[in-house]
């Protein structure tokens, strides 16, 4: 009424609202998608699927199910769709309503729908267990919503062996991997699948028998793996890193020895097989090393040399290169033969363990030697009484020294031995040994003499003042013949080395008188540079001996006025030297210059400075020259002669005069004493000193020096001056200038007497004297041909 009265007071400005009446919507039910059937889920709850379009503002949708179990109820508010979960009994079967209504908001109802839906039961077929042997069996069983349900059963691939109720046993063929289980209660049916596996076979595992200590990684395959299996492993002595489908991984250990896998293939069935696989470690291949001495003796054979440390376990190869031969290669050593002295020798090895592995080649260096050689240069005659008498013996090694009754070994050293000498006698002996460093031993043996006071010996050959034809070599020192013997030096074993004149060579005597050639070609003048047996002479004259290096310096005077030359001879470590031209270009003259451009006459006499330095004395050019070595000397496998240089030191070329005059005459041998030069004059018959800077002056007069035709001069070590009288056949002690004093000779003399008491020995031409290392002197007889010593 209020509204009808607000109404007609508008009159024409009055609405009238009426009910809007909603839309009827539209329900779309999809359950299931594939038609209106469905079963219920094993676990029980089946969704169900509903769509309402058209839907109002205002409109209230809702679900319903209906017909056994339990669902959700939705509603719907808007233009939507659903999905309700419908949980079914167990064993549920027939029909289920579905409702859908629809009101407004005055809760008018606007739809109302029932729909029904067909519902079957949904066995499920569970069967233990699901992986099998093949002719093995299965238990299977048949549920709805996890409970056992009475079925009738099938197999296909399969026996149902027996079935009771929900439970059936089926029996599996052999071969089939897979086996379909049908069960069914009225018409619905469920499945389950059993795989047949196959019967695990032991792995066959391949791989390296015998590894190295210290390896990593190694791989060992299983050579028969299969997918369906899996792998594992355990070990003793080395180390699993990883195990694989097809493979595995091992480190090796440090120590060698036995080691083994056990590795098992398991299949799904969970039955497994197993394979135990024996390995051996070898060592790891040390290279290998060759104990000292690391020395051989040349041209000897089955040196036998030793690894360091050898392993049973290894094997060694070994190659040889330069001169050396492999003979044998043992387990723990090698045997070599050695070539030539002084020539390169190497031996290669390695080792190679059980497993193929080597190591690197290591290479040592061997030092070819030549064979021992032990000579005991012993005079064949020693003084009774005397004390400290020293012999030199060569020797590679240790010495082992013994003598006989009559002498007395005080000391022995590396290369001599001490005596002391008993009363006169029988012949006395003196004999040594001594290894080389490689192992190798020789010895020497000699026979002396003991006799009372001084006296003087021949020592190598005739003595007789008829020229010989031929110079002759020969261990017997009384065969031993040479032509015109001029010069001496001696070294510090006692060996003496003379200049042969017309024998062309130099020749060296031991101290018991063998003699032999070692520079030139005996009795076969030349000028040919090169090694012993190539190397000739001509006429070589005074000799100097360099007794650090061994060296010797020979001037030779050639045939008329040609091949005036100096040459060093160097030893070649066997006793004998190759010839080395130094110094003169052939020609004769007087020109300082280098060792190609200088010239000079004749040199009598030579001798070295402290300094290496040399001084030689020119006969026929009246001067002494001083001759500068460096650099190079004595060191230097060759010398060049341009970096030898040659000036005068004293005299005047060519003019002989008196020492006031500064003149020298006619210059022969000469010593050197600190920083003086003192020559022999041959004509005046006294003795003149040279001082720098080219000073010349008396050292001893001739009236004073008593002196007929001096040819050489020596100056001990203890300071005393010793005087070869060539023409007064006489060796005289000129230590005090004005007060010489005759050793042994006698002026007039016609022929040479030795093996005599020093008061009856006779000279016939003294010509050249050294002083050896027992304190003797060696004397070179020109006229007689021979050599002598002089013992005190």
């Amino acid at each position: 009424m209020k509204l009808a009265s607000a109404c007609a007071l508008l009159l024409a400005g009055c609405l009238v609202v009426r009910p809007i009446v909603p839309k009827r919507p539209l329900v779309i039910v999809n359950v299931p998608a594939g038609g209106m059937s469905l079963q219920t889920h094993p676990t029980g709850l089946v969704p169900i699927e509903a769509q309402v379009r058209g839907v109002s503002d205002g409109l209230e949708v809702g679900l319903t199910l209906s017909g056994g179990g339990s669902a959700t109820d939705r509603a719907f508010s808007a233009d939507s769709d659903a999905t309700v979960l419908w949980e079914a009994p167990a064993n549920v079967r027939g029909e289920v309503a579905i409702g859908l209504r629809a009101v407004d908001s005055l809760q008018r109802e606007l739809l109302n729908e029932d729909r029904s839906i067909s519902v079957d039961t949904v066995i499920e077929v569970v069967c233990t267990p699901a992986f099998v042997l093949g002719g093995g069996s299965a238990t299977c069983t048949a549920k709805n919503a996890g409970t056992p349900i009475a079925v009738s059963w099938s197999a296909v691939g399969g026996v149902i062996s027996s079935a009771v109720s929900a439970t059936a046993q089926v029996t599996l063929p052999a071969s089939p991997t897979a086996l379909g289980v049908n069960a069914s209660a009225g018409s619905y049916s469920g499945g389950a699948l059993v795989t047949v596996l196959a019967a695990p076979v032991p792995p066959i595992i391949s791989g390296a028998a015998i590894v190295t200590a210290g390896d990593t990684n190694v791989r060992y395959d299983f050579t028969n793996a299969s997918a369906g299996l899996t792998y594992a492993c355990t070990s003793s002595g080395v180390t699993i890193v990883t195990t694989a489908s097809d493979h595995v991984l091992v480190d090796i250990g440090a120590t060698a020895g036995s080691a083994a896998l056990d590795c098992t293939s398991t299949n799904a069935a969970a039955t497994s097989a197993a394979t135990h696989f024996t390995l051996a470690i070898a060592p790891a291949p040390v290279s290998p090393t060759i104990a000292a001495p690391l020395f051989l003796t040349s041209n000897t054979g089955n040196n036998r040399r030793d690894f360091v440390a050898p392993n049973a376990a290894l094997t060694y190869s070994c190659m040889t290169s330069g001169a050396l031969t492999l003979d044998q290669t043992a387990a723990d050593h090698v045997l070599l033969s050695a070539g030539a002295a002084g020539l390169s020798a190497t031996l290669s090895c390695r080792a190679t363990n059980a497993a193929g592995r080597a190591s690197a080649y290591t290479m040592t260096s061997f030092t070819n030697l030549p064979p021992p050689l032990v000579t005991i240069h012993a005079p064949p005659k020693l003084t009774s009484g005397h004390t400290g008498v020293k012999i030199a013996v060569t020797a590679p090694g240790p010495l082992l020294c013994n003598v006989g009754a009559g002498l007395t070994l005080t000391a022995t050293n590396a290369d001599h031995i001490v005596l002391t000498v008993g009363a006169v006698g029988l012949a006395r002996s003196i004999s040594c040994s001594a290894p080389n460093p490689a192992g190798d031993s020789d010895s020497d043996s000699v026979t002396v003499d003991v006799v009372g006071g001084a006296y003087v010996e021949l020592l190598a050959g005739a003595c007789s003042t008829t020229p010989v034809a031929l110079s002759v070599d020969d261990t017997v020192f009384t065969e031993v013949r040479f032509r015109d013997p001029r010069m001496v030096a001696v070294d510090r074993y006692g060996d003496a080395y003379v200049t042969d004149y017309e024998g062309n060579a130099v020749r060296r005597v031991r101290p018991n008188g063998a003699t032999n050639t070692v520079a030139g070609v005996l009795n076969n003048a030349g000028t040919t540079d090169g090694a012993f047996g190539v190397g000739t002479m001509t006429r070589p004259v005074a000799i100097a001996l360099h007794q650090a290096s061994g060296s010797l310096l020979v001037s030779e005077e050639g045939s008329s006025s040609s091949w005036r030359v100096l040459r060093r001879l160097k030893p070649n470590g066997v006793g004998q030297f190759s010839t080395e031209r130094i110094l003169g270009n052939g020609m004769e003259g007087c020109v300082a210059g280098n060792g190609t451009t200088a010239k000079f006459k004749s040199f009598w006499g030579l001798v070295f400075a402290d300094d290496n330095t040399l001084y030689a004395a020119d006969r026929f050019a009246s001067i002494v020259m001083r001759i500068d070595l460096s650099p190079g000397w004595p060191s230097a496998a060759t010398v060049a002669p341009s970096a030898i240089s040659a000036s005068i030191f004293g005299g005047v070329c060519n003019m002989g005069g008196t020492a006031a005059m500064g003149h020298m005459r006619a210059a022969g041998g000469l010593y050197y004493d600190a920083g003086t030069t003192v020559a022999v004059s041959v004509d005046g018959s006294d003795l003149r000193r040279v001082t720098p800077p080219n000073t010349i002056s008396e050292y001893c007069a001739a009236a004073a020096c008593g002196l007929t035709f001096p040819r050489d001069v020596l100056r001990t070590a203890s300071g005393k001056v010793y005087v070869a009288d060539t023409d007064g056949d006489r060796i005289v002690e000129l230590t005090n200038p004005v007060a010489p004093v005759v050793v042994a000779g006698m002026s007039g003399s016609a022929s040479v007497v030795a093996d005599v008491a020093i008061a009856s020995a006779r000279f016939t031409g003294p010509s050249g004297i050294a002083m050896d290392p027992y304190g003797d002197l060696i004397v070179v007889d020109h006229d007689s041909h021979c050599v002598l010593r002089v013992r005190f």
